[in-house]
């Protein structure tokens, strides 16, 4: 057997078997970030309909999917849409819809915008108010009350 027919038999074979696993196997951990799962949806989509365009050539059609995620992940338009950029990248990184080599870069933009993007403000949890009297009697050892100041 040849080289040639060899690939051939190897390009073939992974085109009817994808060493990639589809976000629909991935189930409910898109679902926990609405992010995650638009941008999932975006790649199922684009992954079924390229199937049925090109009949059936997987690696097209998981290069559809990926393109389609990436284009479905949030801008970074304020400091949630960092985190929900973040988390898609690394949901596309285990279920294989980013590649590798994308997966610093994207993260290191991330990083970046999460600097020059201003932080909301915290909120701080309000304090019940102290309610101290503003002075205490203070017995002196002549047994004659005083008003003594509270110190803090």
């Amino acid at each position: 057997m040849s080289d040639y027919t060899l690939l051939a038999h190897a390009v073939r074979y992974l085109e009817k078997n994808p060493p990639v696993t589809p976000p629909e196997s991935v189930g409910e951990s898109a679902a926990l970030n609405p992010a995650v799962a638009r941008c999932c949806a975006a790649y199922d989509k684009a992954h079924a309909e390229s199937l049925v365009q090109k009949k059936g050539s997987s690696l097209a059609a998981k290069w559809a999917g990926q393109s389609a995620y990436c284009n479905a992940m949030p801008t970074f338009s304020s400091h949630q849409s960092v985190i929900d950029f973040i988390s898609c990248v690394t949901h596309g990184l285990l279920i294989e819809a980013i590649p590798q080599d994308k997966v610093s870069k994207l993260l290191y933009a991330a990083q970046t915008a999460a600097c020059v993007i201003p932080k909301p403000p915290r909120i701080k949890p309000s304090a019940a108010p102290k309610t101290i009297p503003p002075s205490l009697p203070v017995t002196t050892p002549d047994s004659a009350p005083v008003t003594a100041p509270i110190s803090e």
